[in-house]
């Protein structure tokens, strides 16, 4: 029999707020970069190849 969890995100109700509708690029618990555009993000020097990259939903988007 297959177990699942469900991870807490790394990311507190404030900082999803704060990057609603943008991209973060996450290292660990912190957003290191941010952007309107994925392109944007990637081609930033700050963004490593280990990051998470990850669009914040717009405020008021709900997924289920």
């Amino acid at each position: 029999m297959s177990s699942y969890a469900v991870a807490d995100s790394p990311l507190t109700r404030e900082t999803l707020e704060r990057y609603a509708g943008r991209w973060v690029a996450i290292r660990g618990s912190e957003v290191v970069a941010d952007a309107s555009e994925l392109r944007e993000l990637v081609a930033n020097s700050d963004v490593r190849a280990t990051d998470v990259l990850y669009r914040v939903p717009a405020e008021g988007t709900y997924y289920y």
